[in-house]
């Protein structure tokens, strides 16, 4: 893996790699900085990488353990929503083979602009076992859905935990899988040789894209 600016927005990891003898992109989540989240600087990041490999016509992979975007007025100021906003437009721009897959977290928006599911019309979108699909963190969504009913009961503490262990069941990879493009949930050890055997079936470019060119100038 040779990783390009390794020292700029830490919290996701873009790189080139090969597989089988064939080199492509990878887009990553970095857990250990900032939790993975999506800030402005991540995005850029992410966005300029995405159309430098899809002007060389490079696939790309995305591994997703992503817990959504950056939120409050420090992630305002950073002008987020235009540098998020680029991030969408390339991911709807490019037309080199995109595989996704979930490893851990892939919450609300965040899941979409790495690529997750099928709303970029990405060629597969796999799962491990460990993933999580929801729209939102799952103590989150407790906190706003059922608080009155944990916080009326005689042990709310209790309450809560057994909640966010129901919610963290029914948003675990079999049971969301179809909510959210999941294609198929793999054995992690097979990762590697099924991104190969899914990248030897997928066309070089999407026909149904613009006529050839080296990139548009991204209008954000």
């Amino acid at each position: 893996v040779f990783e390009l600016k390794p020292d700029f927005a830490r919290n996701i990891v873009t790189g080139f790699c090969r597989l089988d003898g064939r080199s492509i992109g990878v887009v990553a989540n970095q857990p250990l900085r900032l939790a993975g989240m999506l800030d402005a600087r991540a995005c850029e990041k992410a966005a300029h990488f995405i159309a430098l490999f899809d002007a060389f016509g490079v696939p790309l992979v995305f591994l997703i353990d992503v817990p959504g975007f950056a939120i409050g007025p420090s992630a305002e100021r950073s002008l987020l929503g235009r540098r998020s906003g680029r991030l969408f437009f390339e991911l709807g721009q490019a037309s080199v083979p995109r595989i996704s897959v979930v490893l851990r977290k892939g919450y609300g928006a965040g899941y979409y602009a790495m690529c997750g599911g099928r709303s970029f019309e990405a060629d597969a979108c796999y799962a491990w076992p460990t993933a999580e699909l929801c729209a939102m963190s799952i103590e989150g969504a407790v906190d706003v859905a059922y608080r009155r009913e944990f916080a009326g009961s005689d042990d709310p503490q209790g309450a809560r935990a057994a909640l966010i262990e129901r919610i963290r069941t029914q948003t675990g990879a079999l049971n969301a899988a179809a909510d959210f493009g999941v294609d198929d949930i793999i054995d992690p050890r097979q990762t590697r040789e099924l991104l190969i055997r899914t990248l030897s079936r997928c066309r070089p470019r999407k026909p149904d894209r613009a006529p050839p060119r080296h990139r548009p100038i991204s209008p954000i």
